[in-house]
């Protein structure tokens, strides 16, 4: 990663061969930097346990006690920033409750500053951690509040990630039903060094035994990560579940709950998945952690719109919304917060727009459009929030199209278009950016083909077409990307079947209908593979009933899709696609 971490672990790992006391303050800009370091000590020192403790929920008795409990290890205390400063209301009054938080919050540092012999006593490193902040008023506060035990300040590290080049919101923002996702596209050299360092990882896991736990804690995380990475998602959740089996606190169960189920979305598992998002939810809750419960809404909102329920979508997203919202008026300068909240407004457009209310939708697109624009004019160089605007122009894009407003959706696109060119020719190895540029062909193909300009249609949707075969070549597990496809593949069919290349026209339809087949066949809970399949058998019949005159074969593709739109709209009454799609279906029956 960018940033002065490599130079800085160094420094720490350095100091803490030796077994002995040690008072560490680290401050960070991001939290994935703790998270690295956290796996690096447990990578470096095997032996040695690791213990966490939250300073924004501990009190000090327990604190301590943890602490004088550990031998030989890391004590890992978060938000230590928090108790820098006391708790007032706007006016600078205190109340009852506040009063109390301050109190719990003083005895910590008082009672850390008055033990600080006892500490030293130990073998232990105790590692405090704070959130950067523009100015050193934190730190400077701590040092008052605890002046003896900060004499014995064995190192301050600074850790840095920079912000204007890295991605701050890992999970890119879910676009086009789910066809986005975050990982890198593995080139084949890569991708066979990957497999060794896979294999290297499983046989250091069979080989640890079973009291050897730090070692197997520290493995884990790389072995995950790494197949994830290469798309191999059976294997990533088989070693997820070990690794669940393997923590001894509960609280560290819920961010391996939560890549679970990202993974298993990514593999077409969706009830699997969902189950994985509510048990982490019921973590995130009882431990207070408000931004982990919004984005396991946000989740489970993904999961119950793919499964047809809208309304229980709705939900998840207006909670997802409201979480964000309050947490950026508490933390006004997080950056990550206010593009939570941005990526919510596009969850609340896209669910309304689904249930046809296409006005609402796209003021919630323009709302969040206008936050990603202002993220991204304050760090035009940092790619996530590039790649979130991008998004987002494509989400206006799609409602304006919707409402019949074609150059106004043509404007959009091209604006989402040109930005996810800029971030693949930047970034060729990331799939996000790659399957956004692919995203963004189809679009532009669609619009210039109902505008009547078949040329470029036919160009962008062969564009699209050849990244869609790539992404599902190195990820075929991968179901978005296999829908892609499929649409790919469709989009080129009607080009080719209104320039009158009938063989090429009928070919792609039925390659489209065998890989809608495949996904309905393996997810038949995922309505919009149900609708994929659908369309499917529509395309086919209106090619037969244009092209081949063939008015029996025609009909029997219109019944198809009719007897599936018909379950759809009986099942999942507010989807208003699916209600026009059966009307669609039953008028060309009729007409037959």
């Amino acid at each position: 990663m960018s940033g002065n971490y490599t130079e800085e672990f160094p420094l720490l790992k350095k100091l803490l061969r030796t077994e002995a006391f040690r008072f560490i303050i680290v401050r960070y800009n991001h939290y994935s930097l703790v998270e690295q370091l956290e796996a690096d000590l447990r990578a470096a020192y095997p032996d040695r346990p690791v213990v966490w403790d939250n300073a924004e929920k501990t009190n000090f008795k327990t604190l301590i006690d943890s602490f004088l409990e550990l031998q030989n290890g890391f004590f890992f205390v978060k938000n230590f920033g928090l108790l820098a400063k006391d708790e007032t209301t706007s006016l600078g009054e205190i109340t009852a409750d506040m009063q109390t938080e301050n109190e719990r919050r003083q005895a910590i540092t008082a009672g850390l500053n008055l033990r600080r012999d006892k500490l030293a006593k130990t073998n232990n490193a105790l590692i405090i951690l704070v959130m950067a902040t523009p100015d050193e008023l934190i730190v400077r506060s701590l040092r008052k509040k605890m002046p003896d035990l900060w004499s014995f300040r064995s190192l301050f590290l600074d850790l840095e990630m920079d912000l204007k080049t890295e991605i701050v919101d890992t999970r890119p923002v879910d676009i086009s039903d789910r066809l986005l996702t975050e990982e890198r596209v593995i080139e084949p050299s890569e991708f066979e060094k990957n497999k060794k360092e896979i294999r290297r990882l499983q046989r250091s896991l069979t080989k640890a035994k079973e009291e050897d736990l730090s070692l197997k804690l520290s493995i884990y995380p790389q072995l995950t990560r790494l197949l994830v990475e290469n798309g191999v998602y059976d294997k990533a959740v088989l070693f997820y579940d070990e690794w669940l089996e393997s923590v001894e606190h509960e609280e560290d169960r819920l961010d391996i709950l939560f890549d679970k189920g990202d993974a298993l979305v990514e593999k077409g598992q969706l009830m699997p998945a969902l189950e994985a998002f509510e048990k982490t939810l019921v973590l995130a809750e009882k431990y207070e952690l408000k931004n982990k419960v919004g984005l396991c809404h946000e989740r489970m909102g993904d999961i119950r719109k793919d499964l047809g329920h809208l309304d229980k979508a709705l939900d998840h997203f207006q909670v997802y919304h409201q979480i964000e919202k309050e947490l950026l008026k508490q933390f006004s300068d997080d950056l990550t917060y206010k593009n939570n909240l941005a990526i919510s407004y596009l969850k609340l457009g896209e669910t309304n727009n689904m249930l046809g209310n296409v006005e609402k939708a796209l003021q919630y697109f323009e709302d969040g459009t206008n936050l990603f624009e202002e993220l991204y004019d304050s760090y035009p160089q940092n790619v996530s929030f590039k790649y979130d605007l991008a998004s987002s122009h494509l989400k206006r894009g799609g409602t304006h199209s919707a409402l019949g407003n074609l150059e106004k959706a043509l404007h959009y696109f091209e604006d989402g278009a040109n930005l996810f060119e800029e971030l693949y020719g930047s970034h060729p190895q990331n799939v996000g950016f790659k399957n956004g540029l692919a995203i963004s062909s189809l679009k532009l193909g669609e619009t210039h083909s109902a505008l009547g300009n078949l040329e470029k249609a036919l160009q962008y949707f062969e564009d699209g077409a050849n990244l869609f075969e790539e992404l599902y070549g190195s990820h075929p597990q991968n179901v978005s990307f296999k829908k892609g496809l499929a649409i790919s593949c469709q989009n080129l069919a009607n080009i080719f079947s209104k320039k009158g290349e009938i063989e090429k026209a009928l070919s792609l339809y039925k390659k489209m209908n065998g890989l809608a087949h495949e996904l309905f066949e393996s997810y038949p809970q995922n309505v919009d593979f149900k609708n994929g399949l659908a369309h499917s058998y529509s395309n086919i019949g209106n090619f037969y009933r244009d092209h081949a005159n063939d008015t029996q074969k025609a009909k029997e593709y219109f019944q198809q899709c009719y007897n599936l739109w018909q379950e759809l709209v009986t099942a999942y009454p507010d989807y208003a696609e699916f209600q026009n799609n059966f009307d669609w279906a039953k008028k060309a029956l009729e007409e037959l």
